[in-house]
């Protein structure tokens, strides 16, 4: 069976089938059983706030906001409980396919920036202080190597303060030995230097016994293997 999902992924990843998806039209890079993984986290959570790096062209971010839209709307009330998508991305191309869905976009706040930069620490630091969420789920999907994915869970853990709320570092599937783009010479743990091995050195040096990697989140098959990071400890 292990050995069927790698080639399926293999075959997923070298004929770009990861790249023929979309969402309301929007260019969608997220496969489909980890969509599904991610919105039934969301409605279960009641997650008030996602924070995304790496916003692309706004697709997750928009399908973030219309599972929250329907969990969080208060028929009974005709109301709305408040919630918000922040994401960031150095290119601001996300903001003209976001801002074209009325309904959405007010509950997105696009940060045309660097997810670690301090105008992005600062916007968030600002959101969250001013919100409150009661619970976060965060999603790591921005720049894949692995020093880069590591500086981001340093910084973003501290967002992720209730027990059972996720950190998914994404795509840490391309930490493949066939995928050469990620496997060059690496400090953090592991044969390559993409995702997982920033995954593995955060565990080892920084989440253990405060997060755990929950494999039951991958139902078989995730983009994300050993990549879903659930809050055990405060």
């Amino acid at each position: 069976m292990v050995e069927f999902y790698e080639e399926y992924y293999k075959f997923y990843e070298q004929n770009h089938a990861w790249a023929l998806k979309s969402f309301l039209g929007v260019h969608f890079l997220q496969n489909p059983n980890d969509a599904i993984t991610i919105a039934e986290i969301l409605y279960n959570q009641d997650i008030d706030l996602v924070i995304e790096t790496g916003t692309y062209r706004g697709a997750a971010a928009l399908f973030f906001a219309s599972i929250m839209y329907q969990y969080r709307y208060d028929a009974k009330n005709n109301s709305m409980r408040p919630f918000k998508i922040i994401t960031m991305d150095i290119n601001p191309e996300a903001r003209k396919y976001i801002d074209q869905f009325t309904l959405l976009a007010p509950y997105i706040l696009f940060i045309p920036e660097s997810s670690v930069s301090p105008a992005a620490r600062a916007t968030v630091n600002k959101t969250v202080f001013e919100m409150k969420p009661a619970n976060v789920f965060i999603s790591l999907d921005g720049d894949h190597y692995a020093e880069a994915v590591y500086n981001e869970l340093l910084y973003y853990q501290q967002y992720v303060v209730n027990i059972s709320n996720y950190m998914l570092v994404q795509d840490t599937r391309l930490s493949r030995k066939w995928h050469t783009l990620y496997c060059g010479q690496s400090k953090y743990d592991g044969p390559c230097n993409g995702p997982q091995e920033a995954v593995n050195w955060f565990m080892k040096n920084d989440g253990h016994g405060r997060f755990e990697i929950d494999r039951a989140k991958e139902y078989l098959f995730s983009t994300h293997q050993k990549g879903w990071l659930k809050r055990i400890f405060k």
